[in-house]
């Protein structure tokens, strides 16, 4: 406008003195300004913030439809499992018992599962409780919450570990402020004994924060909430927004008294729901779950895999690749899951086949080449027995070709 108007720019130079240089600038400038203010007034509001409290037609929030979001569909895949022979034998021993009658098989049964696998080896059950996290990526996935005990006070056999999936930064804060609150409750009570449900709560209050919750629900107050200081009040101490983050809590290894009855694995979201895992035998044994990009699908695959072979189906059950010696292609049926809790390699392999499947046929879905480059995986697995966290890398063309790295 001021370009287009010669005789107004004259006198600007005349009345102030400025240089051209200066008065270009400025004229620029106000130019700039006009140009914002338009369109923002035609209603170009497409990078404006919304505000936590926003809610969409359904009445759920915005903010946290999209850290779920974030989370399934940006997250990398994952699959655990946890298998638990020590709940039977912990309980009374009428049901232990009960438990094993009903596991026990005939001759006839045990000749029948030799047969399923290559050389004659039986299905037998595994020795040593144990848990396997399957994740499409290089970088681990299980973060065992660490305390600086001395060896005599803390038991090997046991471990409580923590799985994150979606926004990389929300999961790194996330996992200092739970390691932090954990060193936090062994200095107070002088103990590192925590379950998966009071993790899975600190979890949720956490996730919790960008709402600006009030803390005074908290049971264990004394501590104080990670992540939040003294002199901040429940306003000023919420986010802008909510963690972009689906959290696994897992345990495994041999525990003492009513413990023994609570879940060995829960799934916590990013809004700080607490969720069972969808696939969970009625004896607490197995525990299977999975987040991030197609669990939906792979969760489907864990019942079926859990309640042994479809019916009318039978490839579900045939062609399998394993990865240990006996591996063979199963043309009876295994036993179910719910009725023999598999062994390491059983559960291992299996695994690895739904998480691959799923992961391929999404890329030969969406027309992606992926499938033919083909990518990496890692399996992580921790038992009772050796009492580390082992981990190795695979990579993979498809659900039938895979290779250690």
């Amino acid at each position: 406008f001021f370009l287009k108007q010669p005789k107004i720019l004259d006198a600007t130079m005349v009345s102030f003195g400025l240089p051209n240089l200066m008065v270009v600038f400025i004229t620029v400038t106000l130019i700039c300004h006009v140009m914002v203010t338009t369109a923002l007034s035609n209603g170009d509001t497409s990078a404006s913030y919304i505000s936590v409290r926003a809610l969409d037609s359904y009445g759920n929030s915005v903010q946290l439809s999209h850290a779920k979001e974030a989370a399934q569909r940006y997250g990398r895949s994952v699959v655990v499992a946890v298998v638990d022979i020590d709940i039977a034998h912990d309980q009374n021993n009428n049901n232990t018992e009960k438990l094993l009658d009903s596991s026990s098989v005939t001759l006839e049964e045990e000749e029948q599962h030799q047969n399923v696998l290559k050389g004659g080896l039986p299905v037998s059950l595994p020795s040593s409780s144990f848990l396997v996290v399957v994740s499409l990526g290089r970088s681990p996935i299980l973060h065992p919450i660490q305390l600086p005990l001395m060896e005599s006070d803390s038991d090997p056999s046991s471990m409580l570990a923590l799985c994150f999936t979606g926004v990389k930064g929300d999961a790194n804060w996330l996992l200092q402020q739970m390691q932090k609150y954990a060193a936090d409750v062994w200095e107070r009570y002088d103990t590192a004994v925590m379950s998966v449900p009071v993790v899975s709560h600190v979890v949720a209050r956490l996730l919790g924060r960008f709402a600006a919750q009030p803390e005074q629900r908290e049971w264990q107050s004394s501590l104080g909430l990670p992540g939040k200081h003294d002199n901040e009040d429940d306003q000023k101490s919420s986010w802008s927004r909510p963690l972009g983050v689906q959290t696994m809590i897992l345990s495994t290894g041999k525990n003492q008294g009513r413990r023994q009855e609570q879940p060995r694995l829960l799934i916590v979201e990013p809004s700080g729901r607490v969720l069972n895992p969808p696939a969970r035998c009625s004896t607490g044994r197995v525990s299977l779950a999975a987040m991030g990009k197609e669990s939906d699908k792979i969760q489907a695959r864990l019942l079926h895999l859990l309640r042994g072979k479809r019916q009318g189906s039978k490839k579900a059950t045939t062609n399998i690749f394993s990865l240990s010696s006996s591996s063979a292609k199963d043309e009876n049926p295994m036993p179910s899951w719910e009725d023999r809790p598999p062994t390491y390699e059983r559960c291992r392999d299996a695994l690895i086949r739904v998480l691959l499947e799923e992961a391929t046929n999404c890329d030969i879905n969406n027309g992606s080449t992926q499938h033919d480059t083909g990518g990496e995986f890692m399996v992580e697995s921790f038992s009772s027995d050796r009492g580390q966290i082992e981990r190795q890398m695979f990579r993979y063309q498809n659900a039938n070709t895979f290779v250690a790295v």
